[in-house]
């Protein structure tokens, strides 16, 4: 078997495509293509001029890899082939970017709205502020310039992928906010300093519209987690009973519970923020009900050799148990994301400014009765779909797995 360096793949669909692409070639008998790996291997008469022809019209690039001179040195490259050099270099980057997007994160969102302090020669500096914003975005965008390179290469050959679609919306909002850097900067020499201001609103260079969406999906991943958790892997009275209550509160409908939560959230203060969008749906039923199905399916004995080896309770849900559930994860992220993100009646309860306005909320603004403005609105519900769809293409390979692992016992 003819063995095949591949790159520009970045999902499921992209390693289909080459296989089918190569598959056609004459003389090929078959070929398997690992993502994992960005490896192909392939078995028949084909040349390998051919081969690599038939993946680069398919809008990918291919390398045959070297072939060893005996078969030992042949078995070493076979086993160098199935070993994961992607995920190292994911990591670094990941990493990197992390770094410099929490310092983004603390100029745009920190400073500008809740007051974060900043040294004294940013204050009403606005172009420094939006200079700095721009050199963090561009390092951050340096660092994962191979979503550029593979996405934009795709494009050309026809054969837009998820690295097209990242590229393609992270360029735009690049290019839009250096636009509104560049107006800034000539409105404040004109004076005009409320134009200034309206242009300092308008840098998107950090995530801000997925903020919410983001919190709410991780803490209600950790408190359903740790809720399932206890009411799996330990035995205590009325476990039984707690559990029912939990599945009986997917009975309730939201409209019901809507007028006490309402009433809870301004008691407790908490009216026209965040946390009173966040907290009331941090514990979902249905969510808790899939993590314990998904932990019913794992060894109870893997506690016992975490209490053997001197682990404590916490760290063998967190550092043992927490791994292995990564698939349940996955899938409860897309779904809690799903309906975080389109959540439109609970947001539109507790915010009252309109500048808190979630994305759904604003498309809802576009609907009066003296009016309906219907090409901003299919715009707007465009955007709104892209960060439910970024989120599947990530995690679509998991989706699978945790959507069968608890399913089956034995």
């Amino acid at each position: 078997m003819e063995q095949y360096n591949v790159t520009g793949m970045s999902c499921a669909a992209c390693s289909a495509r080459v296989e089918k692409a190569v598959s056609k070639v004459p003389g090929v008998a078959s070929c398997s293509v690992s993502l994992l790996t960005n490896s192909m291997g392939v078995e028949g008469t084909a040349s390998s001029a051919e081969i690599i022809k038939a993946v680069q019209d398919a809008g990918y690039g291919a390398s045959p890899k070297r072939a060893g001179a005996a078969a030992a040195s042949s078995t070493s490259a076979d086993l160098d082939a199935l070993a994961d050099h992607e995920t190292p270099k994911l990591k670094r980057r990941l990493i990197a970017s992390l770094g410099f997007l929490l310092v983004l994160m603390y100029f745009s969102m920190g400073h500008m709205m809740w007051g974060w302090p900043l040294p004294r020669w940013f204050d009403g500096n606005h172009i420094a502020m939006g200079l700095v914003q721009l050199l963090l975005a561009g390092i951050v965008m340096v660092i994962n310039q191979k979503f550029f390179i593979n996405g934009f290469k795709g494009l050309l050959h026809g054969s837009p992928n998820m690295d097209t679609l990242v590229a393609m919306g992270s360029m735009a909002s690049f290019v839009w906010s250096t636009y509104a850097l560049f107006a800034m900067t000539r409105a404040q020499m004109d004076g005009n300093s409320e134009l200034v201001m309206h242009y300092m609103m308008e840098f998107y260079f950090e995530s801000a519209a997925m903020i919410l969406t983001l919190i709410t999906v991780a803490l209600t991943l950790l408190v359903c987690y740790f809720i399932a958790y206890g009411l799996t892997m330990y035995k205590f009275k009325l476990q039984g009973f707690l559990f029912f209550l939990v599945i009986a509160t997917m009975c309730v409908p939201f409209e019901i519970l809507m007028l006490p939560l309402y009433n809870e959230v301004t008691s407790l203060g908490i009216i026209n923020t965040r946390a009173g969008v966040i907290l009331p749906g941090l514990c979902g039923a249905s969510t808790i009900f899939f993590f314990k199905q998904y932990m019913q399916s794992l060894p109870k004995e893997l506690l016992d050799a975490g209490r053997i080896d001197g682990c404590t309770e916490y760290g063998i849900s967190v550092k043992i148990m927490m791994p292995i559930t990564k698939p349940a994860f996955a899938s409860m992220a897309i779904l809690c994301a799903m309906g975080s993100w389109n959540n439109m009646l609970w947001p539109m309860l507790v915010f009252r400014d309109t500048s808190k306005f979630t994305l759904q909320i604003g498309l809802n603004t576009l609907l009066t009765p003296y009016g309906n403005n219907y090409n901003l609105l299919i715009a707007g519900s465009m955007f709104g779909i892209l960060p439910i769809l970024i989120i599947y293409l990530i995690f679509q390979r998991y989706l699978i797995d945790g959507m069968t692992s608890g399913a089956v016992k034995g």
